[in-house]
């Protein structure tokens, strides 16, 4: 539970009940969460772009070879729909669900909480397409609750170990992952 912020595992344990094995509980998720996420991905390109274009994108979706991580019992595919239904609410302008889901997202991988960065920059996009600030305290409440989500998995962390950054101990002896500079990678 340390480890990995709690959606994911939890949402196992619960699906867990229902059909008695853990494996099976995990690919049921995710594999539904992918179908979800790629219903969610052809309706926000069919904010901008054609019908074509999006059924175009969904497909090279699946067909990518790194797809393979969203069938099996990993959480990219919950973090991928819960990412995407935040951007495509906010797109709709519809905040507070946005950011609830994003909250959900930063509780399911510990890069949700860039979702801030995300729904802020939607937030001022539609403020210049419309030449003014928006009045929005939803908005504000929605570009926060990512890093909220965020810091309620450090509090987790700091209330179990006394560390809010202990997942980050565990990552780097276990995972050999550790934070670095983009370039590094390369």
């Amino acid at each position: 539970l340390l480890i990995f912020p709690p959606v994911y595992p939890l949402l196992i344990q619960v699906v867990t009940y229902f059909v008695g094995n853990p494996i099976w509980a995990g690919l049921l998720i995710s594999n539904l969460a992918f179908v979800a996420g790629l219903c969610i991905l052809h309706q926000l390109i069919r904010l901008d772009f054609d019908r074509k274009t999006a059924e175009l994108t969904v497909w090279l979706y699946i067909c990518f070879p790194t797809a393979y991580f969203f069938h099996v019992v990993y959480s990219e595919s919950v973090f991928f729909a819960l990412s995407l239904g935040t951007i495509y609410l906010a797109r709709k302008e519809r905040w507070l669900p946005a950011g609830l889901l994003g909250l959900l997202a930063a509780l399911t991988r510990t890069p949700g909480f860039i979702l801030s960065v995300i729904l802020a920059a939607e937030y001022f996009q539609q403020c210049r397409e419309r030449r003014k600030l928006l009045p929005c305290k939803a908005a504000l409440v929605a570009v926060l609750l990512p890093l909220l989500g965020f810091a309620l998995f450090l509090l987790l962390n700091w209330s179990h170990t006394g560390d809010p950054f202990h997942f980050m101990k565990i990552y780097q002896m276990q995972l050999g992952r550790h934070l670095a500079p983009p370039w590094e990678g390369f």
